[in-house]
């Protein structure tokens, strides 16, 4: 019986520093995954939250149905804006490791967030103090 992944398994991947997106060839024709800051504002808005990788992972349809319409198909349909979601999940059960595209889109998704966090556009404009 295989072992259950735990949302643990797909914290992101250090080794995917200076990559942007995710190229996936299929049947002859490439296909890019990839994240905007403006794309994960609206995922997050369409109410993605990363636990639904959880949910995919306990075996629920809808849980599968949720993962592919609001975290694999938003980041497939920045390159292919006509992407539906029957081509999407077409495509997502095509891939044969899905546990590590899953982990690398989910590198991406998160990059937004991290570069506000790490990298602040203008170096000491802005200070703060304790009163």
């Amino acid at each position: 019986m295989a072992q259950k992944k735990t949302q643990d398994e797909y914290k992101p991947i250090d080794e995917l520093d200076g990559i942007d997106r995710v190229v996936i060839e299929c049947d002859g024709k490439e296909h890019v995954a990839r994240f905007t800051r403006d794309s994960v504002r609206k995922m997050e808005r369409g109410g993605f939250k990363p636990t639904m990788i959880a949910d995919f992972l306990d075996g629920s349809l809808t849980g599968l149905e949720d993962l592919v319409s609001k975290f694999i198909l938003p980041a497939f349909q920045l390159d292919e804006p006509g992407m539906r979601f029957d081509e999407a999940e077409e495509l997502f059960s095509a891939i044969e490791d899905k546990d590590e595209l899953l982990k690398a889109l989910m590198t991406l998704y998160l990059r937004p967030a991290k570069a506000i966090m790490e990298n602040p556009t203008t170096t000491g404009r802005a200070k703060f103090r304790l009163v």
